[in-house]
């Protein structure tokens, strides 16, 4: 892993977790069913790259281009996961210092999307430049 990728998993990591920590849970309405569409994404993202090609790094790991599974609309499923779970958490309690932590956990998001990017352009080629033709980064049929 790279100091540039180690370090926005470090900033990642710190901004998820000083969200939980310093935030109450949130138990019930649209926040928790966001909440739970995140990690519903999240786990059918990693169950179709499979485990072992999970990586936290934007660095690519897998030898092949996944295009099946939440990959078959969107390049970056574990992404939308992540904003989905923490968005609740951000707009239930917007405090300077929640602003400023959401705000790097985005930032960073962006960042590693953008690299992860290059990764794959570098790795696959043509065939990541006809997947990026067809799907969408975060939102399917959006952005």
């Amino acid at each position: 892993m790279s100091k540039k990728s180690a370090f926005l998993v470090m900033l990642q990591i710190a901004a998820m977790v000083f969200l939980v920590i310093y935030n109450k849970p949130i138990i019930f309405g649209y926040g928790l069913l966001f909440q739970i569409f995140g990690i519903v994404i999240g786990f059918w993202a990693i169950y179709t790259i499979r485990v072992g090609n999970f990586n936290i790094q934007p660095e690519v790991k897998s030898n092949f281009l996944i295009k099946k599974g939440p990959y078959k609309w969107i390049r970056n499923p574990m992404y939308l996961a992540v904003i989905l779970f923490y968005l609740p958490i951000f707009l239930t309690n917007s405090e300077w210092i929640n602003i400023l932590a959401f705000g790097v956990l985005l930032t960073v998001l962006i960042l590693k999307i953008l690299l992860e990017e290059s990764f794959l352009k570098l790795r696959f080629g043509e065939e990541y430049l006809l997947y990026k033709s067809k799907t969408k980064r975060l939102i399917p049929y959006l952005i």
